[in-house]
């Protein structure tokens, strides 16, 4: 796949004079792309993490996605909130894998969000402050109440082209983590990763 990617970035170039060939480039390599994020996912699946965990800062981690996220949400008219609870909890975590999760899950929230519609994203303490729950709301129209159950299950999507992997990836690394994830899909999504392996560091 990088290779056909690359011959098509370099044709791209080479083309720039024909509008017709530059767009069918364009549309090889955007699915080069799409391929490269499926088989990514898969392997994610299927293999552990090799990855030391270390102790991170979860609100700081947070406030590093916002730019993106917000970015992402002015483009369709979403407003984004994160609402923060007290202190600075730090979980143990790998941080790529962490920013693998909430991403996905800002993602399908964006996705599921109507126009004008709002993200929330909030933190708080639980079981007296041994564990942090990260909360990612939208007002979409939410998920049936069939497909509750089976969100996190490997291949299954609401989505026309969704791979069905994402949600499960989540779960696999949050679980793995040992924290919990769930949600709560009626009037809107709710996704409630407890995130940390065992108590708050």
């Amino acid at each position: 796949l990088t290779i056909i990617r690359g011959y098509a970035e370099h044709l791209a170039e080479t083309r720039a004079g024909d509008p017709e060939s530059r767009e069918a480039l364009q549309i090889i390599i955007g699915e080069a792309d799409r391929l490269t994020s499926i088989l990514e996912e898969v392997l994610d699946t299927a293999r552990p993490s090799a990855s030391p965990l270390v102790p991170l800062d979860l609100h700081r981690f947070l406030a590093g996605l916002e730019s993106i996220m917000k970015a992402q949400c002015s483009r369709v008219g979403v407003t984004l909130e994160f609402v923060f609870v007290r202190g600075n909890p730090r979980v143990m975590a790998t941080e790529e894998r962490l920013q693998r999760v909430f991403t996905n899950l800002f993602f399908n929230a964006l996705d599921a969000s109507p126009r004008g519609g709002r993200i929330r994203v909030s933190t708080k303490l639980l079981d007296q402050s041994r564990w942090v729950e990260i909360q990612v709301e939208d007002n979409g129209k939410g998920i049936r109440a069939s497909d509750l159950s089976r969100v996190f299950d490997p291949f299954f999507s609401t989505k026309k082209h969704g791979t069905g992997l994402g949600l499960t990836n989540c779960a696999q690394i949050i679980r793995g983590y040992g924290g919990t994830i769930s949600l709560e899909g009626s009037g809107g999504s709710e996704y409630q990763p407890a995130a940390g392996n065992g108590p708050i560091c």
